[in-house]
């Protein structure tokens, strides 16, 4: 008698939790454009409603932090707490200018550092300009 493997319910991969995403932004959008909001596309709204991998990308490029990102605030963040890095304000923002990451999305890496507690020593750093 051979053991049955038990029954696994579907787990959606990354491309269908993106669409998914995507219809439900493509809903707010819609919805948005109805009740006279800014002027987003018919045909924005219809590409992410059914998953044209041309508007998911589109969209995906255009909003978010990337991983990447996040990994080069924190690791300066890093530098900044082991005292391998200045943490004046100068110093900080050209090295997050030579790597190509912006303030704005500079402060919004810190800002989640600061709420998953990490980080906290600087808080008291000049490094607190990003996140005003």
């Amino acid at each position: 008698m051979t053991a049955k493997k038990a029954a696994v319910p579907d787990q959606p991969g990354r491309n269908e939790m993106d669409s998914e995403h995507a219809r439900i932004l493509a809903e707010l959008l819609r919805l948005h454009r109805w009740a006279g909001g800014d002027s987003t596309s018919a045909a924005r709204v219809f590409g992410l409603m059914h998953g044209f991998e041309t508007a998911l990308r589109q969209e995906s490029e255009s909003f978010g932090i990337s991983e990447e990102t996040q990994d080069l605030v924190e690791d300066m963040l890093d530098d900044v707490e082991n005292g391998k890095q200045s943490a004046d304000g100068p110093s900080i923002k050209s090295r997050l200018h030579a790597a190509g990451v912006g303030e704005v999305d500079a402060g919004a890496v810190m800002r989640l550092c600061l709420l998953q507690s990490q980080f906290l020593d600087l808080k008291q750093a000049t490094a607190v300009p990003f996140l005003a």
